[in-house]
């Protein structure tokens, strides 16, 4: 078969290139080099649905040919463990499950130092530290195809027009459909 005998990257750009989640997870079943061309970077990186805090933002900064990968993107609020009978539960790849499930407290904001007396200004200070990671990867997401933020508790655009800026750049750089 000479499609196993093609480097790496260019197993990855076919990977890449077929949309059908069923037609990925029979490329990767075909052998076992297939299998780790495909899972988990392709078959876990499609769909994301995850709080805009969720640690699975910055590794897709840090892996840009993963964040290739993802075609479908919600940003979810951070209360959907509460309602788990009316709102989806998230879609994070397998490694960043445990960190959903528990969803750590929020940390201060690493901008700059924040007073615990106003805790409204230290959640708003790590919402803008977390979007900021965000724009960077959505930015990283040259083949996304749909884009949903239900996200109700982040910060006022107003109050910081920079990050709703940098959020209509970062969607502006992913593909047309």
């Amino acid at each position: 078969m000479i499609l196993v005998k093609s480097p790496f990257e260019t197993l990855d750009l076919i990977a890449s290139a077929i949309e059908s989640p069923a037609d990925l997870r029979n490329l990767g079943a075909t052998c076992k080099l297939l299998h780790f061309v495909v899972s988990p970077s392709h078959t876990q990186y499609r769909e994301i649905r995850a709080p805009l805090l969720s640690p699975v933002w910055r590794a897709l900064t840090e892996n840009c040919s993963l964040a290739q990968n993802v075609r479908v993107v919600e940003v979810q609020s951070t209360q959907v463990r509460q309602f788990p009978d009316r709102v989806d539960g998230p879609i994070v790849p397998v490694a960043f499950l445990e960190s959903i499930v528990k969803q750590e407290p929020k940390e201060k904001g690493k901008d700059r130092v924040i007073s615990a007396e106003d805790p409204r200004t230290a959640n708003n200070a790590v919402d803008l530290a977390a979007g900021r990671i965000f724009v960077v990867a959505l930015k990283a997401m040259v083949n996304l195809i749909l884009f949903r933020w239900t996200e109700k508790h982040v910060t006022r655009p107003s109050k910081h027009a920079d990050s709703k800026e940098a959020l209509e750049a970062g969607l502006m750089s992913c593909r047309s459909p």
